[in-house]
Protein backbone atom coordinates (compact mmCIF):
# COMPACT_ATOMS: atom_id res chain seq x y z
CA UNK A 1 0.00 0.00 0.00
CA UNK A 2 1.46 2.89 -1.56
CA UNK A 3 1.10 5.32 1.49
CA UNK A 4 2.92 3.21 3.42
CA UNK A 5 6.33 3.68 1.61
CA UNK A 6 9.24 5.55 3.09
CA UNK A 7 9.65 8.24 0.20
CA UNK A 8 5.68 8.99 0.00
CA UNK A 9 6.13 12.18 2.09
CA UNK A 10 2.42 13.04 2.53
CA UNK A 11 -1.21 11.70 0.66
CA UNK A 12 -3.24 14.31 -0.86
CA UNK A 13 -6.85 13.28 -1.73
CA UNK A 14 -9.16 15.24 -4.02
CA UNK A 15 -12.78 14.41 -4.00
CA UNK A 16 -12.10 10.67 -3.49
CA UNK A 17 -14.23 8.24 -2.81
CA UNK A 18 -14.01 6.73 0.87
CA UNK A 19 -16.40 3.62 -0.58
CA UNK A 20 -18.23 2.05 -2.99
CA UNK A 21 -21.47 3.40 -1.14
CA UNK A 22 -20.42 6.88 -2.77
CA UNK A 23 -20.29 6.09 -6.08
CA UNK A 24 -23.28 6.37 -8.05
CA UNK A 25 -24.68 3.39 -10.65
CA UNK A 26 -25.13 5.98 -13.09
CA UNK A 27 -22.04 7.75 -12.82
CA UNK A 28 -20.43 3.76 -13.40
CA UNK A 29 -22.91 3.64 -16.45
CA UNK A 30 -21.12 6.79 -18.23
CA UNK A 31 -17.62 5.68 -16.84
CA UNK A 32 -18.32 2.35 -18.77
CA UNK A 33 -19.94 4.13 -21.88
CA UNK A 34 -16.83 6.14 -22.11
CA UNK A 35 -14.36 3.28 -21.79
CA UNK A 36 -16.05 1.41 -24.14
CA UNK A 37 -15.82 4.13 -26.89
CA UNK A 38 -12.56 4.48 -26.54
CA UNK A 39 -11.75 0.32 -26.85
CA UNK A 40 -10.54 0.84 -22.99
CA UNK A 41 -12.01 -2.23 -21.66
CA UNK A 42 -9.69 -5.19 -22.28
CA UNK A 43 -11.50 -8.31 -20.66
CA UNK A 44 -14.44 -6.93 -19.97
CA UNK A 45 -17.35 -7.96 -21.35
CA UNK A 46 -20.78 -6.20 -20.79
CA UNK A 47 -21.76 -3.38 -18.07
CA UNK A 48 -22.88 -6.14 -15.38
CA UNK A 49 -19.33 -7.64 -15.69
CA UNK A 50 -17.61 -3.67 -15.47
CA UNK A 51 -19.77 -3.20 -12.55
CA UNK A 52 -18.85 -6.29 -10.64
CA UNK A 53 -14.95 -5.76 -11.50
CA UNK A 54 -15.01 -2.18 -10.04
CA UNK A 55 -16.71 -2.90 -7.04
CA UNK A 56 -14.73 -5.68 -5.69
CA UNK A 57 -11.48 -3.48 -7.01
CA UNK A 58 -12.79 -0.47 -5.04
CA UNK A 59 -14.13 -2.25 -1.79
CA UNK A 60 -10.95 -4.21 -1.29
CA UNK A 61 -9.35 -0.97 -1.36
CA UNK A 62 -11.74 1.25 -0.28
CA UNK A 63 -9.98 5.08 1.73
CA UNK A 64 -12.27 4.38 4.56
CA UNK A 65 -10.83 1.27 5.56
CA UNK A 66 -6.79 2.29 5.79
CA UNK A 67 -7.14 6.36 5.93
CA UNK A 68 -6.65 5.53 10.15
CA UNK A 69 -3.58 3.99 9.97
CA UNK A 70 -1.56 6.40 7.70
CA UNK A 71 0.36 8.59 9.79
CA UNK A 72 1.90 10.77 7.19
CA UNK A 73 0.40 14.17 6.53
CA UNK A 74 -3.18 14.01 4.89
CA UNK A 75 -4.62 16.33 2.88
CA UNK A 76 -8.53 16.19 1.45
CA UNK A 77 -9.53 18.87 -0.64
CA UNK A 78 -13.35 18.53 -1.88
CA UNK A 79 -16.24 20.84 -3.37
CA UNK A 80 -19.28 21.06 -1.15
CA UNK A 81 -21.18 21.05 -4.77
CA UNK A 82 -19.33 17.94 -5.89
CA UNK A 83 -22.23 16.23 -8.16
CA UNK A 84 -20.17 13.27 -8.67
CA UNK A 85 -18.08 12.14 -4.84
CA UNK A 86 -20.25 13.12 -2.43
CA UNK A 87 -18.52 15.69 -0.14
CA UNK A 88 -19.84 13.81 2.61
CA UNK A 89 -17.20 11.21 1.61
CA UNK A 90 -13.99 13.34 2.47
CA UNK A 91 -15.80 14.16 5.75
CA UNK A 92 -16.30 10.54 6.97
CA UNK A 93 -12.43 9.31 5.70
CA UNK A 94 -11.01 13.17 7.63
CA UNK A 95 -13.26 12.28 10.57
CA UNK A 96 -11.41 8.47 10.58
CA UNK A 97 -8.02 10.04 9.90
CA UNK A 98 -5.50 10.16 12.35
CA UNK A 99 -2.77 13.45 12.50
CA UNK A 100 -1.67 15.20 11.11
CA UNK A 101 -4.53 15.63 8.95
CA UNK A 102 -6.32 18.66 6.76
CA UNK A 103 -9.23 19.87 5.06
CA UNK A 104 -9.68 21.89 2.17
CA UNK A 105 -13.75 22.71 1.74
CA UNK A 106 -13.81 24.24 -1.54
CA UNK A 107 -17.44 26.19 -0.86
CA UNK A 108 -19.48 25.94 -4.10
CA UNK A 109 -16.69 23.99 -5.79
CA UNK A 110 -17.51 20.86 -8.21
CA UNK A 111 -15.80 17.60 -8.87
CA UNK A 112 -13.40 19.16 -11.18
CA UNK A 113 -11.31 21.18 -8.58
CA UNK A 114 -8.39 20.20 -10.82
CA UNK A 115 -9.52 23.00 -13.39
CA UNK A 116 -9.53 25.45 -10.11
CA UNK A 117 -6.25 27.45 -10.08
CA UNK A 118 -6.81 28.78 -6.70
CA UNK A 119 -7.12 25.15 -5.85
CA UNK A 120 -4.09 23.72 -7.17
CA UNK A 121 -2.00 26.29 -6.01
CA UNK A 122 -2.93 25.53 -2.25
CA UNK A 123 -2.16 21.73 -3.43
CA UNK A 124 0.88 22.27 -4.66
CA UNK A 125 1.98 24.61 -1.87
CA UNK A 126 1.46 22.09 0.82
CA UNK A 127 3.23 18.82 -1.31
CA UNK A 128 5.91 20.99 -2.00
CA UNK A 129 5.78 21.85 2.06
CA UNK A 130 5.37 18.88 3.10
CA UNK A 131 7.96 17.57 0.68
CA UNK A 132 10.60 19.66 1.94
CA UNK A 133 9.90 18.20 5.83
CA UNK A 134 10.68 14.94 4.46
Amino acid sequence: FVAQLDNVKSLTLLATPCSIEMVRNDLLEKVYANAKLKGSLKGIGDFEEFMSSFKRDLEEFEPIKWIGNVRKPKLFVHGTNDDIIPFESSERMFEKAGEPKYFVKVAGGDHYLRRNRKVMEIVAEWIAKNYAKG
